[in-house]
């Protein structure tokens, strides 16, 4: 009398539990290129804080799952996504030395006023707008730096998805062969 059994995969726990929110770590992760350029400590912060968790969501993950020789699937989209988050923070670190660089070989001018005088007492007053033209151009390596990161790892992520998602696809729907 022969017995069958078929084993069925769990794939909605699997998208719920562990690929949606290890995804929204590395999402997190990018939202900080759209921080505030002078604002790096957050910015490190946030990101080395979200490469921490699924650091240890990896880890809590690979103890809950069996053990085998060779790469998992879910193995691989880990390792991606620590790469992608790695990357930038890379790329915060890179940000910040152009923007500090910048700021240290231009320094902005230093303008004196008499008290009480304006442009026509002797003094060049200060312009505010003057001020921010040229802080922002001083900045523009570090902003064209921050602009390329921003497209260079939303076009890795799309990539990343449009390659596993068939992948997870079609290892769902192929036959399970048995020798």
């Amino acid at each position: 009398m022969p017995v069958e059994f078929e084993f069925i995969n769990l794939y909605r726990y699997y998208i719920g539990n562990i690929f949606l929110p290890s995804l929204l770590f590395v999402i997190i992760c990018y939202t900080t290129l759209y921080f505030d350029l002078a604002d790096f400590e957050d910015r490190i912060m946030v990101s080395l804080t979200s490469l921490l968790v699924l650091s240890t969501f990896f880890n809590q993950v690979s103890q809950t799952i069996p053990r085998t020789a060779y790469l998992k699937l879910i193995d691989v989209w880990f390792l991606a996504l620590i790469c992608q988050q790695f990357f930038i923070i890379l790329s915060l670190v890179l940000v910040e030395t152009l923007r500090l660089r910048s700021a240290s070989v231009h320094p902005p001018p230093l303008r004196v006023s008499p008290a009480g005088g304006g442009a026509g007492a002797g003094g060049g007053s200060f312009v505010k707008g003057d001020a921010f033209v040229r802080k922002r151009n001083d900045l523009s390596s570090a902003l064209k730096a921050n602009r390329r990161m921003r497209f260079l790892f939303a076009t890795s992520l799309v990539t990343l998805l449009v390659c596993f998602i068939p992948v997870c696809v079609y290892s769902l729907i192929a036959p399970v062969r048995s020798k």
